[in-house]
């Protein structure tokens, strides 16, 4: 009986159950459109960065990575490699060595980091090999070849074809000297990499920087970055069995992952603002509801109902409201973000902003169990307690007082 009068009541001010419920809808449709939205870009920017050239995750020398000397290199890791290969989410590996040295074309000379890459498996961790603007990535067998970055083969005023000549220090504190051809420019979008970095074959910066067959890193790569986070245990399980230390890409991409933190606390106040206005708009309407119904509530008393009866008929009110609310806006949510996943969001004249970030032209909503029901729970929830004030209202009303109400 109290769901049929629930029900009934509802409709007894169409007008306001209407507008009410689609408070309740537009708000959660929001709140499921901007957190996608969010979690699309965050997602694209990530796995665009870690593509460019880290790879899901590394395994160094301990300090390595605060400390990136030639000396403090990784020997004897065969062994280490075909364990790696036995996880199910490591779908690719390969092995760097790295260091800095100045690259010169005639009188005019720049610093670069000069990446020794195994030809064969590096456009399975890196994009660089995909990202050559001019000529073509290094060719298994040919040692004595180098791809660098636009800005700096533009700076050294190189082109295909010409040598250039590469001075730094060797392993063993000797001088490290070689010439090598350019084969490939690489234009990633990305500035500083673009005006910093070129690489050569592992074997001959092995030969080059005297490395005995040593290297500096081992990177590694899945399917996609959710499914091999769940080898990383495994993989750092590994690298400390043979005195190594495993990198996730939190650590190799810190300030990626701090800028994601950022633009998230930053969304928080917004959506919580937004909450808290439907909630209190809710609260009003319901208590309003309940003042204008005090009279009625007064008489059911005195029929004998009791005031637990009447406040569970105004929850479940309440309750039905709230549903009908988010349901269409869930809905209605999901919708938008499923189409704009299809076609995306573009900003004319963003493009090249959004390369800087790691960013594709557009932008593209991600939907998952979390940024579906989140916001729109959050906010049933809100509301619901919010509905505990005119809940005591009425459990202290007294029949009598009640039936006076205008």
């Amino acid at each position: 009986m109290i769901f049929e009068l629930a029900g009934r009541n509802l409709w007894r001010q169409p007008q306001r159950t209407i507008l009410s419920s689609l408070a309740i809808a537009f708000t959660s449709a929001f709140l499921v459109f901007m957190p996608s939205l969010q979690n699309g870009s965050y997602n694209t920017m990530i796995e665009n960065t870690l593509r460019m050239y880290d790879g899901y995750a590394e395994i160094q020398a301990p300090g390595y990575r605060d400390n990136p000397e030639i000396r403090n290199s990784i020997r004897d890791y065969q062994a280490l490699i075909a364990q790696l290969r036995s996880l199910e989410n490591v779908k690719h590996i390969s092995q760097r060595a790295v260091s800095f040295a100045l690259l010169a074309n005639g009188n005019r000379s720049f610093g670069a980091q000069i990446t020794g890459v195994q030809v064969a498996t590096e456009a399975d961790v890196s994009s660089i090999p995909n990202s050559i603007k001019q000529g073509r990535f290094l060719q298994t067998g040919k040692s004595d070849e180098i791809v660098l970055g636009e800005r700096l083969a533009r700076n050294l005023k190189l082109k295909l074809g010409d040598s250039v000549t590469l001075l730094a220090t060797a392993r063993d504190a000797s001088l490290a000297v070689d010439a090598l051809t350019v084969v490939g420019i690489f234009d990633t979008g990305i500035n500083e990499m673009d005006r910093l970095m070129a690489e050569i074959p592992l074997q001959r910066f092995q030969q080059t920087f005297n490395m005995q067959q040593q290297i500096h890193g081992i990177v590694l790569a899945g399917k996609n970055l959710p499914d091999f986070q769940r080898d990383i245990p495994a993989i750092r399980q590994l690298a400390e069995k043979y005195q190594l230390q495993a990198l996730d890409w939190r650590q190799l991409q810190p300030g990626l992952f701090k800028a994601i933190w950022l633009d998230i606390s930053t969304a928080l106040p917004l959506y919580l603002t937004m909450v808290i206005v439907v909630a209190f708009s809710l609260l009003n309407s319901i208590l309003m509801s309940v003042l204008e119904r005090s009279r009625e509530f007064g008489v059911l008393l005195a029929l004998g109902m009791q005031p637990a009866d009447i406040a569970r008929m105004v929850w479940l009110e309440t309750l039905l409201l709230i549903m009908a609310g988010l349901l269409l806006g869930i809905a209605l949510g999901y919708g938008i973000s499923e189409y704009y996943a299809d076609v995306g969001i573009h900003f004319e004249g963003a493009e090249e902003i959004f390369r800087e970030y790691g960013l594709p032209g557009g932008m593209y909503p991600q939907v998952n169990g979390f940024t579906l029901l989140a916001g729109p729970l959050i906010i049933g929830l809100m509301i619901l307690l919010a509905a505990l004030i005119p809940v005591r209202r009425i459990m202290a009303m007294e029949p009598v007082e009640a039936m006076r109400s205008i």
